[in-house]
């Protein structure tokens, strides 16, 4: 978490990480327009007080809100060494500090100073980022910890004594332009590789349109068109969704597989289900295929049924309307009644089941049709 208070007509605090959506928001408040990559005057760090940030100069809010992901991830000691390392190093730029989260391995905090054994152990840990049993059984970690404060580059702080490990190398992981990958909530649906000449973005959807604008703009891209992009990971492929995802980037954009996977990125929903109606109703595009993952219970879904006689059985054991007694069982025609089911529901056998609709007198067309302007003007987030 980063709290900053940032100058324009109006004086406005942020908390980070948010939303691209939301610091856009908050931009307005301040009185400023929709600036990519948003960029304002921090006049004050109200937290973490001591993360060495310049202020009254003027600040890529968007490398502030990466740095905040970064940050918002680490464990109190990670965010302690963190903080005594861009300290040390005299880091006041969101650049130097993004680089510095990936290279917490270069430096070692010491809190527990009550044995030497302690300072010897947190110093191989972090250097090594683990401690195998033979060194727990046979090194002198009082020897090493004397070691390291006699000779070692200490730097005294309120959190602990910081100490820049012998031989460490620190790499550039942030170049200033593109974001290095970094899934911050992991809860993504998939992720998506944009790329433009020789530099990659990472994009792990749904999120803002924004969000997508802003990474084009830092590849330099004159247009999403200019881009060549990809799925590279989805969180479940189930139904055959990310090859759907992938026809609608070829037919539509970036920016039409966004909103699909928001309205189709919710914890419990019936992919399968959702594949089937989308064969169902014989469609392809994104607005209709929102449309039904919106409006799914208006649908009958048996999973893996190809016969009349399956659907017959399956609504004389599930639905309430067609039960009967179990000495009345032998006499039913479970084809006929299943033929009959479906011709009055409009059903069909899909490659994943049996569909059909719930109310006879309402086709999927009509329900296309009156939904899918509110798809539209809604945009990402549902209706």
């Amino acid at each position: 978490m980063i709290t900053l208070k940032i100058a324009a007509h109006q004086i406005v605090t942020i908390d980070f990480p948010c939303s691209d959506n939301v610091l856009q928001e908050k931009l307005k408040e301040a009185g400023l327009g929709e600036m990519i990559p948003a960029s304002a005057m921090v006049v004050d760090v109200l937290d973490p007080k001591d993360l060495p940030l310049r202020t009254d100069f003027f600040h890529n809010l968007d490398e502030i809100n990466y740095l905040a992901k970064r940050m918002d991830s680490f464990t109190p000691r990670e965010l302690d060494t963190f903080i005594e390392a861009v300290k040390h190093e005299e880091s006041d730029m969101p650049k130097d500090m993004i680089n510095t989260t990936f290279n917490l391995q270069a430096y070692s905090l010491f809190q527990d100073l009550s044995s030497m054994e302690n300072v010897g152990k947190q110093y191989l840990l972090s250097k090594q980022g683990c401690i195998t049993q033979d060194e727990l059984e046979n090194m002198n970690f009082v020897a090493l910890g004397k070691e390291v404060l006699n000779t070692g580059s200490i730097t005294v702080s309120d959190r602990g004594l910081l100490c820049k490990i012998d031989g460490a190398v620190i790499t550039e992981i942030y170049d200033g332009t593109t974001f290095p990958s970094y899934d911050y909530t992991g809860d993504s649906l998939i992720t998506v590789e944009l790329s433009y000449k020789e530099k990659t973005e990472y994009l792990y959807l749904p999120d803002d349109d924004l969000s997508i604008s802003k990474a084009i703009a830092r590849l330099g891209a004159d247009s999403l068109d200019a881009c060549y992009c990809y799925i590279s990971d989805i969180s479940t492929d189930v139904g055959g969704t990310k090859d759907m995802l992938n026809r609608l980037l070829i037919s539509e954009d970036l920016f039409a597989v966004n909103t699909v996977s928001s309205y189709i990125n919710i914890y419990g929903m019936d992919l399968k289900k959702l594949q089937a109606l989308i064969e169902y109703a014989n469609v392809s595009d994104s607005t209709s295929i929102c449309v039904l993952a919106d409006r799914m219970d208006s649908f009958t879904f048996i999973e893996d049924i190809t016969t009349d006689e399956e659907v017959g059985k399956y609504f004389v054991d599930n639905d309430e309307d067609y039960s009967v007694s179990a000495e009345l069982e032998d006499y039913i025609k479970y084809d006929e009644l299943g033929e009959h089911l479906r011709e009055e529901m409009e059903g069909m056998f899909s490659k994943h089941g049996y569909v059909s609709m719930n109310n006879a007198c309402e086709t999927v067309e009509e329900i296309i049709e009156t939904y899918s302007s509110k798809i539209q003007n809604t945009g990402m987030g549902g209706i």
